[in-house]
């Protein structure tokens, strides 16, 4: 107020000031003095010089801060540092803010929420930002919950011998080397021979050491987390199946994810691209994979055949928790998964072999004489199918195996002279492959067509057109 103008004049005088509006006589703020829901509090001064009163007046509108209810977050024990969530840098947007004032001071100690008992959490957050006449309330749920904690498993046979890491041992195979895997995964495939499994029975089975989190494959850093067993069933000259199942220890107390299961000649799973071989030991690309399973404690595989000594490589996802209840509760609950291998994918794989040769099971083949030519044929012509037959220009080749594969698709003669080979990627169920006949037919011709996967071979006889 300026006191120079009207109707302030002359010198001034006595001056008194009166409260009205939602204040107590004092001053002081009062929201239970009416019922308006527009808050105001006037201040009315008046100046008194003889005859001569003026007065003026001031209004206020009070407002009443405001509380922010932020959206409930949610974080696992394990997620929650050592030091606890920074309260001020997750919630708080205005740099500028001061005199942060935090309820729950319990909880909270000097702006990080340090606890980590499973429990849902109200924490209220007050602070001023300069230039605003109200301070910034918010309302923060915290729910702190227990969650699995997983991380990578492989099985290791006893005999360090015949267990070879990824990283730095070199298992004795033709055409492996030291550099040939170019990973820096760890874990390891273990050689088992004909003399050895052929021993193991139901009561005595193969025992393989199941350990987490052992990296450089160094089992002392790791921890042994259950045990991979398999039996044998078959001839003494071991031409059976073996029977294969996870087992997790009781204590420390671990829950199975996932298992991914490899059984072959070499000791790598591989992908043949064109006329090289490619090794890999990542999980996803071995043959005999559990899929997404509910947590179990025990997981058995249906019946493998094998034929001769073959490489083991045994992965799991095994998860812990931070709590013994918790974790508790899932075992209680668990059942034994059971994973069942259909018989297009329930045999050890066979190495790659040169160009030229074909390896089938004596089980699946029989041998048909053709013009003196011994030809290989797939008794299970169901693998894939050919069509149109007869063909002339083009034919489609339509894929039923059950797993991605590079293709090699080959033409012969009833001499058994090869005429064409097509090469095909990532050939998979469902995909058909249309092929131009860039060779010279002949009419009404018997062809032999092979199909040859990264697994398997298949063949089928069809005919050409007139």
């Amino acid at each position: 107020m300026n006191v120079n103008n009207n109707p302030w004049t002359g010198d001034i005088g006595t001056l008194t000031g009166e409260w009205t509006g939602d204040v107590d006589a004092d001053g002081t703020y009062n929201a239970d003095k009416s019922d308006s829901p527009d808050k105001k509090v006037t201040f009315t001064v008046t100046n008194s010089d003889g005859d001569c009163i003026g007065s003026d007046t001031i209004e206020f509108t009070v407002v009443e801060p405001e509380t922010s209810d932020i959206p409930g977050s949610t974080y696992c024990i394990s997620d929650i540092p050592s030091n606890g969530l920074d309260i001020k840098a997750l919630y708080i947007e205005d740099s500028n803010a001061e005199n942060i004032v935090f309820t729950l001071n319990e909880l909270v100690f000097d702006g990080f929420f340090k606890e980590t008992s499973v429990g849902i959490y109200a924490i209220g957050i007050t602070y001023d930002v300069p230039g605003d006449t109200c301070p910034t309330i918010l309302s923060v749920i915290i729910t702190v919950q227990d969650c699995l904690v997983c991380e990578t498993a492989f099985a290791k046979k006893a005999d360090d011998q015949t267990s070879y890491c990824f990283i730095n041992e070199v298992p004795p195979f033709p055409g492996i080397s030291g550099d040939v895997l170019d990973s820096e995964r760890w874990g390891w495939t273990n050689k088992f021979t004909v003399a050895e499994y052929t021993q193991a029975t139901v009561e005595s089975p193969i025992r393989l050491a199941l350990y987490a989190g052992a990296g450089l494959c160094d089992i002392e850093k790791g921890t042994k987390v259950g045990e991979v067993q398999f039996y044998y069933e078959g001839n003494d000259v071991g031409e059976g199946v073996i029977m294969l199942s996870y087992h997790m220890d009781d204590e420390p107390s671990y829950v199975l994810t996932g298992a991914h299961l490899y059984v072959g000649e070499a000791p790598y799973p591989s992908v043949k691209k064109g006329k090289t071989i490619e090794y890999t030991v990542a999980p996803g690309k071995y043959p005999f994979n559990s899929g997404e399973i509910t947590p179990t404690n025990m997981l058995e595989y249906s019946a493998i055949n094998v034929t001769k000594d073959f490489y083991l490589i045994a992965h799991a996802d095994v998860c812990t928790s931070s709590t013994t209840e918790f974790i508790a509760e899932l075992l209680a609950s668990a059942e034994t998964e059971t994973i069942s291998l259909n018989r297009r994918n329930n045999t050890m794989i066979y190495s790659n072999e040169p160009k030229g040769s074909t390896k089938i099971s004596s089980q699946l083949t029989k041998t048909a004489s053709l013009n003196d030519a011994s030809v290989q044929l797939d008794t299970y012509d169901t693998y894939f199918s050919a069509y149109p037959v007869p063909f002339k220009e083009t034919l489609n080749i339509q894929y039923a195996f059950d797993y991605t594969s590079n293709v090699s698709i080959q033409f012969f003669d009833l001499q058994g002279r090869l005429l064409r080979t097509y090469e095909v990627q990532d050939a998979q169920a469902g995909i058909i492959t249309t092929l131009n006949i860039d060779f010279a037919l002949r009419s009404s011709q018997v062809y032999i067509l092979k199909v040859i996967t990264d697994r398997e071979v298949f063949t089928k006889n069809i005919i050409s057109d007139k």
